[in-house]
């Protein structure tokens, strides 16, 4: 059988998003101008990235608001959604439905419905949600954050348990901002610009992502209509007002970029390599020259190396990984037949191919000056020393590869 480069991944953009609840001001007051606004720029990016034929990703963390008006627009036009949750899915859902008793807290985060019909609703839609999303649950703090839920609720008046669950609840959000961001090409942020102090924020993840080098369109919940693109921290002490025509071709580089960036090549590469599933004895000849003088191991033995081919890594090197997928609490069982496709199999390809050149070119460098090196250790083992008192070896160095 013929061993094939696997196929590369498909190309995708992935577009994160952040923004107010719908208990922010500015968001309430201009909301319709906001879906409306948000939805332009969805569909301009995905029309940027057409040509390109990539598949579009949305992240986003499926709260009220601006996150549910973006996973919606996502799952009407097809996209993949992935929600980067701050807790386990239950728990994530009774603490974003706000319920106002212990008991729909408890209900909520063992996954039964809220007695109440107004908490009940906003269960539902975050519950419906994630039901069409592909999840990565933050939950190994769950057993803390659920104690400290359930004692705020308990002593609704107790100010030190409500900022022990604010403070840890705002670092788990922080927490799955920043995946958001490492997984997004751009990020979309609707904000007020008022605040960028409250940790796992809007103004907050927008200024994490700027920090960490991802554009950010931001659309001001005041005046949704100036969207800017801004591409360093610094943008946000001087924002201006937007050149309209300019921003939109900006929106169509920033794009066209992420999807190809500057100076990333394109042809085959490894692809156009030929695969050989073993090293011959040429490639080898340095190591044959360490055999024989190391004094290691039986010096004539078999020094050729056969390369693991991508079709048998997933019951070969790649079976423990894979094992420890399946077996992951709650696993999405998707996950081990994509990673054995997307990454284990041109691991094995990439490997194998290295391996072969590297041995290459380590016998071209070598075999040449050790095997004069050789030449003098065999004279010097077969002589009498007493006959050759003026011979000295070569200053020969071992190439250091």
């Amino acid at each position: 059988m013929t061993t094939s480069a696997p196929l590369p991944p498909p190309i995708g953009l992935s577009i994160g998003v952040t923004g107010h609840r719908i208990g922010n001001a500015a968001f309430s007051a201009n909301r319709e101008r906001i879906e409306r606004v948000l939805a332009e720029i969805l569909d301009r990016v995905a029309a940027a990235a057409a040509p390109a034929a990539a598949s579009i990703r949305l992240h986003c963390l499926l709260a009220d608001g601006v996150d549910q008006i973006a996973a919606r627009h996502a799952l009407d036009h097809g996209w993949d959604l992935v929600a980067p949750l701050p807790f386990g899915r239950n728990l994530n859902i009774a603490i974003n439905a706000m319920p106002g008793t212990v008991a729909d807290a408890q209900a909520l985060a063992s996954g039964q419905p809220a007695a109440d019909p107004a908490t009940e609703a906003r269960a539902a839609a975050i519950r419906d949600l994630a039901g069409s999303a592909r999840l990565f649950e933050l939950a190994e703090r769950d057993a803390l954050l659920s104690r400290l839920f359930i004692a705020k609720l308990s002593a609704p008046t107790d100010i030190d348990t409500a900022q022990a669950f604010a403070a840890r609840c705002s670092a788990r959000v922080a927490l799955a901002g920043r995946v958001l961001i490492e997984q997004s090409d751009l990020v979309i942020g609707v904000w007020d610009g008022v605040s960028r102090a409250f940790l796992g924020g809007t103004g907050h993840t927008i200024s994490e992502a700027l920090e960490h080098g991802a554009p950010v369109i931001w659309v001001n919940a005041n005046n949704p209509e100036a969207w800017q693109i801004l591409r360093a921290p610094e943008a946000l002490a001087a924002t201006t007002q937007p050149d309209h025509d300019r921003r939109d071709a900006a929106l169509v580089e920033l794009v066209t970029a992420a999807l190809q960036p500057e100076g990333e090549d394109r042809t085959p590469g490894l692809a156009a390599e030929r695969w050989r599933p073993h090293s011959n004895s040429i490639a080898t000849a340095y190591r044959r020259i360490e055999a024989l003088f190391s004094g290691e191991g039986r010096r004539l033995r078999s020094l050729r190396q056969d390369y693991e081919t991508p079709e048998a890594i997933a019951t070969g090197s790649g079976a423990g990984l894979l094992a420890l997928a399946r077996e992951l609490p709650g696993a999405d069982l998707q996950m081990p037949p994509a990673i054995e496709q997307q990454v284990l199999r041109r691991f094995a390809w990439t490997d194998g191919i290295s391996a072969w050149l590297r041995h290459s070119l380590r016998a071209a460098r070598t075999v040449g000056p050790q095997m004069a090196f050789c030449r003098h250790r065999i004279a010097a083992a077969f002589v009498d020393p007493a006959d050759h008192l003026d011979w000295q070896p070569p200053a020969l160095a071992w190439p250091l590869v």
